[in-house]
């Protein structure tokens, strides 16, 4: 095998495990190839408007059950999990859970819950537990307590970047010694009326369209906007040396991530993409990446006008002339935008054409809110997901 890097196995982080749920399938494998295909989740929503009545349009996760479901982020952020353990064949035990920790992020917490918390009285019979599914570290206990993760835990709460911050600090429990392996991830569900409503008085919902499918154009001269999708995307990460004590099949090697914050605007960006420019130009030398080498950029894509051109500016700032030939794609077109989700569903849409053979080995992930994420299959014999020996 060769190594990519010189690092000792304990602080080599890997991920040996996805679970996904889009707006266009219920676990990976289907989500990926829907998005292969183009397909697109975007629908109406059914009774729900925004503005002075005006249908509103999404991208809700496919989900068999939807109406029997109770906190929505709750059970998304469960059934991502679950299939993120049985892909990397790893089920934690009572000799292991002190060892796993649990990183699991919502932009927003319980929405749903929230709203029937405000509608009912504070003495109802139902106020307990909607008050603790609200809570945006509700997702994380879930997860923990269906599983029995008693290694670290926590939430992160970072708009978009959160399911990538979620899972840096899964390596960094793991690089430090507070565990072995965690599972990392995020969910959301923010088809609201309430955040719908903030969205279209924002101006960056997408409108003027025909068909939903066609809403969403990242990158595009007409492009006005996005849909909001919901979904989940969870990982298993794990010590190189903890992967290897099982066996585990590994997707990647996470070389190096970074964070930088552009403290200027809520909602404004920086229109010369300094930070931005900056954090890619950071993440590549701390990997030891040239802009060469990098074969394939998950592009955050949300087609409103400022975000494509800063998004645009920053990798050709930091890249040069590499820009121009590397790969680049986006999935909100088909899967909307998740909100809190987008890092980590990018990372599910990277890793899995890695696995199947469609794309090169290295990649970069990156997310508008500031944080990005240096990735690469490990050189391991044959193309795609591997057993170290």
């Amino acid at each position: 095998m060769q190594l990519l890097t010189k690092a000792p196995d304990h602080r080599r982080i890997v991920i040996t495990g996805i679970g996904l749920l889009t707006s266009v399938g219920a676990d990976r494998e289907t989500s990926w190839r829907a998005i292969q295909a183009g397909r697109s989740g975007a629908r109406p929503l059914e009774g729900m408007h925004v503005g002075s009545g005006e249908p509103a349009f999404g991208a809700p996760a496919v989900w068999p059950d939807r109406e029997g479901m109770t906190e929505p982020v709750l059970q998304l952020a469960l059934k991502s999990a679950h299939e993120a353990f049985a892909d990397s064949r790893f089920y934690p035990d009572a000799r292991t859970s002190d060892r796993i920790g649990c990183v699991v992020g919502t932009s927003k917490g319980g929405l749903a819950s929230a709203r029937q918390m405000l509608a009912g009285p504070p003495t109802g019979p139902h106020f307990g537990e909607l008050w603790q599914s609200y809570l945006p570290h509700s997702a994380a206990s879930a997860v923990a307590c269906r599983y029995d993760l008693r290694g670290p835990s926590s939430c992160p709460v970072a708009a978009c970047a959160t399911g990538l911050l979620a899972v840096l600090k899964a390596a960094d429990y793991i690089r430090d010694g507070y565990c072995d392996a965690a599972l990392a991830g995020c969910a959301d569900a923010s088809l609201e009326p309430s955040v719908l409503a903030a969205f279209h008085r924002m101006g960056v919902l997408a409108r003027r369209f025909e068909d939903p499918a066609q809403a969403c154009r990242p990158f595009d001269a007409r492009r006005n906007g996005f849909l909001v999708g919901e979904g989940a995307a969870m990982f298993v990460v794990e010590s190189l040396s903890h992967a290897r004590r099982r066996g585990a099949a590994i997707y990647a090697e996470l070389l190096a991530g970074d964070a930088l914050a552009e403290a200027s605007d809520l909602v404004r960006l920086d229109s010369d993409a300094d930070v931005l420019t900056k954090l890619i130009t950071l993440l590549l030398r701390r990997a030891r990446l040239a802009p060469d080498e990098v074969g394939y950029v998950n592009l955050h894509g949300t087609a409103t006008r400022q975000n494509d051109v800063y998004e645009t500016l920053a990798l050709k700032q930091a890249l040069g002339a590499a820009a121009w030939r590397t790969p680049l794609s986006g999935t909100k077109s088909m899967i909307g935008h998740t909100l809190g989700r987008p890092g980590g569903s990018s990372w599910g849409f990277a890793y899995w054409p890695c696995a199947t053979g469609s794309f090169r080995r290295r990649s970069i992930c990156r997310n508008r809110t500031g944080s990005a994420i240096s990735t690469t299959l490990p050189k391991w014999p044959g193309i795609g997901r591997s057993t170290p020996r």
